[in-house]
């Protein structure tokens, strides 16, 4: 056994330098996992309590140290923290003396009385004397562990290290089944407030970037997707009509219910829909796009929309917001920062330049303004609607949408609103800028799947009743499924902040600019 667990752990040290960035990043949370839960058995095996992702306040905001073994451990004084960091040889030293120098800003917080900095590879005796000698944290008791310490534990425990090794890409899920099967799911509702105190510390240190999807403009009457396409179709048929292809006295009800079949027609790919569409419009898809944009547009902004312009009104000390990515094509948080007199400048155009004193709106796929300015080409302005163009995006780099997202997400904090996070282009653009990160910095406001919906009947004909769900196991299953997406996000540098209905985004960022409770 000692030589299995011995292979498994050289294994997953060396995967750091795999080519791959998600495989690096996953092995990043997999190896951050296997330590945890290696140190909580080594924990109980001596009658010590050990509590892991210990979240603290401090004058630096809300942090996080990795562990905490209160009675300490190993001989090491207690209360003891643990920081996990996994990188490559060349930054070793680097990352732990960061990890020392963030334990120092909780010290006091948690009164602790050592810390052990934990790497994946060993700091060479004149690494460790350097260290000593910087003296980054006085008074506290510093300890450096690599494979050599983590190789002793895991003699001790052979079993333990054992099945960790083989089932580490199932401990998250494993443990959010167990929340599920014991009551206690209710977690995420205490980390949704910790992630809004974070995004409130982003925006009073004016980092913060809110990045916006359609769900942020359809209570104001702005079609969603699938709606903008059946409204389009609609004008195809009509235009069919005009041109002679379809017969003129075709009626309103029949002209609707062609679109829709056709939209069936089109249903695995909405991009190809699109295209589609923009064939069959010609030089009328510009003009019927931003009609049916706006037909139905409701004269009152819906509370998202009012409460997102306060968050972007300027602070005493600063900005606040640092900028607006939006991936809509609609004006509407135009109309809403005019109405809170909050200067503002929209970019749709490759060298747009922003004034010093102006909020900039990004619309990295395009902008339709309701009322344009005389002159101006439409058409210029759409630089995502359908397959062709939203290809052109991905494969170009140099892209000014693709660099003006790539900088902000590194270069800031990122709140994800009104978004699904399945976009292609936008998780490519989060996996390049997490690489450099120690651990994520962005989070995205995600609607939970609720059980009722989770439990609705399916039509008889489509499932037996032996497969009917009891509410126990619905509750285990929805459980995982929301772990499975809070990892998923994660490996691309963003964690998840959970609400139940539509309403409580205005209450969250309204939050993010007062602060948490």
């Amino acid at each position: 056994m000692k030589q299995e667990v011995a292979v498994n752990l050289r294994e997953a040290f060396s995967s750091i330098h795999a080519d791959d960035p998600a495989r690096s990043r996953s092995i990043y949370f997999a190896f951050e996992n296997f330590v945890l839960e290696l140190l909580r058995t080594h924990a109980e095996s001596q009658r010590r309590s050990f509590r892991s992702k210990v979240r603290l306040g401090s004058p630096e905001g809300a942090l996080e140290l990795d562990a905490v073994a209160p009675e300490g451990l190993d001989g090491i004084p207690g209360p003891a923290a643990f920081e996990i960091k996994l990188t490559k040889d060349p930054s070793a030293l680097h990352a732990a003396r960061k990890a020392i120098e963030h334990v120092a800003l909780l010290r006091h917080t948690v009164r602790l009385a050592s810390a052990v900095i934990i790497l994946n590879r060993n700091l060479s005796p004149e690494e460790l004397g350097r260290l000593q000698s910087e003296n980054l944290a006085p008074g506290l008791q510093i300890q450096v562990w690599g494979p050599k310490e983590l190789q002793l534990i895991a003699e001790q425990h052979p079993e333990t290290a054992r099945l960790l090794i083989e089932n580490l890409p199932n401990a998250d899920t494993a443990k959010a089944i167990q929340r599920a099967a014991t009551g206690q799911d209710d977690d995420w509702r205490r980390q949704t407030q910790i992630l809004l105190g974070d995004l409130h510390h982003a925006w009073r240190n004016n980092d913060l970037v809110p990045f916006l999807g359609a769900g942020v403009s359809i209570d104001a009457g702005i079609p969603s997707w699938n709606g903008l396409l059946n409204q389009l179709l609609v004008a195809m048929v009509e235009k069919m009509g005009d041109d002679g292809n379809l017969a003129l006295g075709v009626s309103t009800e029949k002209r609707q219910t062609i679109a829709q079949r056709l939209q069936r027609l089109q249903e695995s790919s909405p991009l190809l829909a699109a295209r589609y569409i923009r064939s069959g419009l010609g030089e009328w898809f510009v003009t019927a796009l931003e009609r049916a944009l706006y037909s139905n547009l409701k004269s009152e902004a819906p509370p998202q929309l009012a409460a997102l312009a306060r968050l972007c009104v300027p602070r005493k000390n600063g900005s606040g917001v640092q900028a607006v990515v939006t991936y809509n094509f609609d004006d509407l948080v135009e109309k809403q920062l005019r109405e809170k007199a909050v200067e503002h400048q929209p970019v749709y155009l490759a060298g747009t330049r922003v004034p010093a004193d102006c909020l900039a709106i990004y619309h990295v796929h395009g902008f339709l303004p309701q009322h344009r300015p005389e002159g101006e080409d439409s058409a210029s302005s759409l630089v995502v609607f359908s397959e062709e163009r939203y290809h052109g995006l991905y494969n170009d780099p140099y892209s000014w949408s693709n660099i003006v997202q790539l900088n902000l997400l590194s270069d800031h904090t990122g709140v994800f609103i009104g978004l699904s996070m399945n976009d292609p282009n936008l998780r490519r653009l989060l996996e390049i800028a997490a690489k450099n990160e120690e651990k994520p910095r962005h989070v995205a406001l995600l609607k939970r799947l609720t059980i009722e919906k989770f439990m609705a009947d399916e039509p008889e004909t489509q499932r037996p009743d032996s497969s009917q769900l009891d509410s126990n196991l619905a509750h285990i299953v929805l459980a995982a499924h929301h772990q499975l997406i809070e990892k998923s996000v994660e490996e691309l540098g963003v964690r998840v902040a959970w609400f139940e209905d539509f309403g409580e985004i205005a209450m969250m960022i309204d939050q993010i600019r007062q602060g948490a409770d």
